[in-house]
């Protein structure tokens, strides 16, 4: 069976799934105004079926394109001044975390820089990352980007390895998680709305949440802010709901669990929403799964063929 993945998905180069196209967006120094929260929301309406996913690489993934919308959807974030030069995660808290590195500003300065300027960057592969880690509240946190540059010039292999999206108060931020990282265009204009209430913005991280600016809570059920709720503990691909290969109902499945420890539910072997490993991990395959303890997709289960009700039972 092949296990190619694909590429990453681009505004230049979309990738079909079984819901449309795939588009992937990382928004410029990792924030999204209101106004290109807004025109991002309807473009995600209107060009596709206004399901939004975070990824792990701190891109927003549109769902739903068409072949005749591709270009007015890339024309309308371009208007919106939202991509980034390349592929440049900085602290999400940038400009908001007083424990940062005074010197991270300069350094996140000079990688745009170079992204913008060196054409031979452009010739990166489209899953390549350059992570800036300056400390603070959320520094040292695994990402998945292939460097890490710290605001002292050390540049290093970037570490794989979970962590959990940061919800609930942080320094000068309210975090917020998508339950399976995905929302939609209508949340995501109401998040528009709380920002420009706020006079603040959208920060995008590479944990599966959202930042908003300022300390204010969130009321809003449709989002996670307990840093408890089980739910942060589950990784759950699209599935059979909008993927070609998945042949079952993954998220339905996944928001029927409330595990103590991680749990990846995967519409196949490819395991594409959490490439490692899990305390537990499921994967679909002929409408059923098998299941791995403490693997991944590709690792050979220890029962294969169960229904999800009897996975509940043995849970």
């Amino acid at each position: 069976m092949s296990l190619k993945r694909g590429w990453c998905p681009s505004l230049d180069r979309p990738m079909q799934s079984g819901d449309g196209l795939l588009v992937r967006v990382q928004p410029r120094r990792a924030t999204l105004t209101p106004q290109a929260a807004r025109a991002l929301a309807d473009a995600a309406a209107t060009c596709g079926n206004g399901i939004i996913e975070l990824t792990q690489r701190g891109n927003l993934q549109l769902r739903g394109l068409r072949a005749d919308t591709i270009a007015p959807f890339a024309a309308a974030m371009e208007a919106a001044d939202i991509p980034s030069p390349g592929p440049l995660l900085p602290p999400p808290l940038l400009g908001l975390d007083p424990g940062l590195d005074p010197r991270t500003e300069a350094v996140v300065a000079a990688l745009e820089a170079a992204f913008a300027d060196d054409p031979r960057l452009a010739t990166l592969p489209g899953k390549f990352a350059v992570a800036v880690d300056g400390g603070g509240a959320l520094g040292g946190r695994a990402v998945a980007a292939d460097l890490t540059a710290f605001a002292d010039g050390r540049v290093e292999p970037a570490a794989h390895s979970d962590a959990p999206p940061p919800v609930g108060p942080l320094p000068g931020a309210f975090g917020l998680a998508p339950p399976f990282a995905q929302f939609d265009a209508a949340m995501l204009h109401d998040l528009a709305g709380q920002a420009a209430r706020r006079g603040g913005s959208i920060r995008v991280t590479p944990w599966r949440a959202l930042l908003l600016t300022g300390t204010k809570p969130i009321d809003d059920p449709r989002w996670i802010t307990d840093a408890a709720d089980p739910r942060l503990l589950v990784t759950a691909c699209i599935g059979m709901a909008g993927c070609l290969r998945g042949t079952v109902p993954t998220r339905t499945d996944a928001a029927r669990l409330r595990p103590t420890q991680p749990v990846h539910v995967s519409g196949c072997i490819k395991g594409c929403a959490h490439p490692g490993p899990s305390a537990l991990t499921l994967v679909g395959r002929d409408g059923a799964y098998d299941r791995v303890r403490h693997g991944r997709t590709t690792d050979t289960p220890d029962a294969t063929g169960l229904t999800f009700e009897a996975i509940l039972r043995d849970a």
